[in-house]
């Protein structure tokens, strides 16, 4: 078992599984609070008083409200979770001056459309803040549904049958017999 320092934060990692279930027990009975994270090779320990988050939320898409009433739900859960919360507005350019300068361990991404293109993920990754979800290609990729739907056809992935619309012209007919009428 050692500590690791990031960013202020104490952050316990186990790698040996066999010891681990001895270290959380006596962990949780002598740092009550503490959360445990566990991947593969790794199990984590951390204060979540510690970790400096940085919510982003609002955005300038037509689902800014929606946006922000889902970083308002994260915020309280973070909060009541022992998070510090920090909410930041990127249409505010004062907001991405705070968050460039601020000192923050990880960004919470709640956002509609604006944050799901990769954006938000590249600007995140230039400057060197960790955030929560997919990166910068993924989401990129998933934003974009025909280029979705072929990446999962040429992995294997079974999709629905499906067609692109003009919006300047519909033809019902057309879409039935290309589609069916049964979902």
């Amino acid at each position: 078992t050692k500590w690791l320092p990031r960013g202020g934060s104490r952050v316990v990692t186990c790698v040996c599984y066999t010891h681990y279930r001895l270290t959380y027990q006596a962990f949780r009975q002598q740092c009550p609070g503490f959360y445990l994270y566990e991947s593969e090779n790794h199990v984590l320990f951390f204060d979540p008083k510690q970790i400096r988050v940085a919510l982003l939320a609002g955005g300038k898409s037509g689902e800014r409200s929606i946006s922000l009433a889902s970083g308002e739900g994260a915020k309280e859960a973070l909060l009541e979770a022992g998070f510090p919360v920090t909410v930041f507005d990127p249409a505010n350019k004062e907001d991405l001056l705070a968050l460039i300068q601020g000192d923050f361990d990880v960004a919470f991404l709640a956002f509609m459309q604006d944050g799901e293109d990769g954006t938000i993920q590249g600007f995140l990754e230039t400057i060197g803040l960790p955030y929560i979800g997919p990166g910068v290609w993924s989401s990129a990729t998933a934003i974009d549904k025909p280029k979705t739907k072929l990446c999962y056809e040429r992995a294997g992935i079974p999709t629905p049958r499906s067609m692109m619309l003009d919006s300047h012209h519909i033809d019902i007919d057309a879409i039935i017999a290309e589609v069916g009428s049964h979902c």
